[in-house]
C-alpha cells in the first residue's frame, strides 16, 4: 500500500507533468487536403465538435466526430528527433479518440524525442459515400505529410489503437495500393511505415464459436493476418487477455502471420488491462509499461535513436 509520502511525491510529479505540458509548444497543424477531401461529396448536416465520456477515477475521454476537413497536429522533441510517429487513435469509426489515444501518447512519445503526429479522420461510420476507403486516404496522406515533416533519415512508424490499428494493419499491407490522386510532392514519397504499433487492434479476427470453429472471414475486409506477406513492416503488438471488446486472438494470430513471413515482431500479452487502456492504468499494472517496452525494442532494432 502507498505511504503518505508516496502519495506526497506522486502528486508532486502529476503537478510538474501538467506545468510542463502546459508550457509545452502547442503542436503544428497540417491539413491533409488542402484543396478539398477526395472520395465524393461530404454528408450532409456535418459539423465537426467533441463529444465527451466520463470515464472511472474522475477523467473524461475526449473523442471528435463530424470530421470534414481531416488534420495531422505534429508535436516535436525539445532537442533532435531519435524517431517518429504517427499516431491513429481509435473510436470504433464513430469517432476519434483525440486525447487518451492521440494526444496523451504523442506529448509522451514527444518527451521522449519523438516527432509526433495525431491523425484526425473522416469516420466511415458517418456516410461518407466510400466508406473505408475515406479513412485509408487519410492514413495514407499523413503517412507521406509525416515523411515530409521529419526527413528521410528518421524511421517512420505508425501506432494505432483500436480501429486505429485496423487501419494502421491494413496501410502495413497494402502502402503500395493507390487511394487517391496526387496532391503535391509529399506523395511523392512512399506510404509504408517503418515499422507498426499495434495496441489492442482491431485486425478482423472474430472470436471462436464454443466448438472451436470460427465465423467465415468477410469477403470484403477479410482479416488483416491473411494479407501479410514479405514487405509488411515490422510489428510491435500489444493486447490484453481480458479484453472485453476484441479476442486477443487479434494479437496472436496476426504475431504468427508475421513469423510465418519472416517479418520481425515483438508481442505483449497482458493478463489484465481490459481494452483501451493507452496509457491510462495505474503503475502496479504491467500493462502500465507497454510503452517503455517498445522504445526497448525499437532501440534494439534499430528503429528508435
Amino acid at each position: 500500500m502507498p505511504t503518505k509520502r508516496d502519495l506526497i511525491l506522486a502528486g508532486v510529479l502529476a503537478a510538474a507533468a501538467g506545468a510542463a505540458r502546459a508550457q509545452a509548444p502547442a503542436p503544428e497543424k497540417i491539413r491533409l487536403w488542402p484543396r478539398g477531401v477526395p472520395g465524393g461529396e461530404r454528408p450532409a448536416g456535418l459539423r465537426q465538435e467533441s463529444v465527451f465520456t466520463e470515464m472511472p477515477g474522475g477523467r473524461s475521454d475526449r473523442g471528435i466526430v463530424g470530421v470534414t476537413d481531416p488534420v495531422l497536429e505534429i508535436w516535436r522533441p525539445a532537442g533532435p528527433a531519435k524517431g517518429a510517429m504517427l499516431i491513429v487513435p481509435g473510436g470504433g469509426y464513430r469517432q476519434v479518440m483525440i486525447d487518451r489515444e492521440g494526444i496523451e501518447p504523442a506529448q509522451r512519445l514527444a518527451a521522449d524525442g519523438f516527432v509526433a503526429g495525431v491523425l484526425t479522420y473522416r469516420l466511415p461510420a458517418e456516410d461518407w459515400k466510400m466508406g473505408l476507403g475515406v479513412a485509408r486516404q487519410d492514413t495514407q496522406r499523413a503517412m507521406r505529410l509525416m515523411r515530409a515533416a521529419v526527413g528521410p533519415r528518421v524511421k517512420l512508424g505508425a501506432m494505432g489503437f483500436s480501429t486505429g490499428g485496423e487501419m494502421v494493419g491494413r496501410l502495413g499491407n497494402d502502402f503500395s495500393r493507390p487511394t487517391y490522386g496526387a496532391v503535391d510532392t509529399a506523395d511523392d514519397a512512399s506510404a509504408r511505415p517503418d515499422y507498426m504499433v499495434l495496441v489492442y487492434a482491431a485486425l478482423g479476427v472474430q472470436p471462436r464459436n464454443p466448438d472451436g470453429t470460427r465465423p467465415p472471414p468477410s469477403p470484403t475486409f477479410p482479416p488483416i493476418p491473411l494479407a501479410v506477406n514479405a514487405q509488411t513492416p515490422p510489428a510491435f503488438i500489444v493486447q490484453a487477455m481480458d479484453d472485453e471488446r476484441l479476442s486477443f486472438e487479434n494479437a496472436t494470430e496476426m504475431a504468427v502471420a508475421l513469423k510465418a513471413r519472416g517479418v520481425p515482431v515483438e508481442t505483449l500479452l497482458f493478463e489484465e488491462g481490459g481494452h483501451g487502456f493507452a496509457l491510462r492504468r495505474p503503475p502496479e499494472m504491467p500493462v502500465s509499461r507497454w510503452l517503455d517496452l517498445f522504445l526497448a525494442w525499437g532501440r534494439r532494432k534499430g528503429l528508435v535513436g
